[in-house]
């Protein structure tokens, strides 16, 4: 039933767009593979530019 119901959820975002193009987690046709060359393309494209960037990283694993 939870998946029904995330499924419904999910198509009326998609459908009205109010999700951010930026978000890749939890969607259909993106992944964690494809938020990577994403972050790597714009890290690449700052380089190119001679644009300052900042970043901030966080590591959500739990180590046993």
């Amino acid at each position: 039933m939870e998946h029904v119901i995330a499924g419904y959820i999910q198509q009326g975002w998609e459908d009205r767009d109010w999700l951010y193009e930026g978000q890749h987690g939890f969607r259909l046709g993106y992944s964690c593979e494809s938020q990577i060359i994403t972050v790597c393309q714009d890290i690449s494209d700052f380089l190119d530019e001679a644009t300052k960037l900042d970043a901030i990283t966080t590591n959500f694993f739990e180590s046993f």
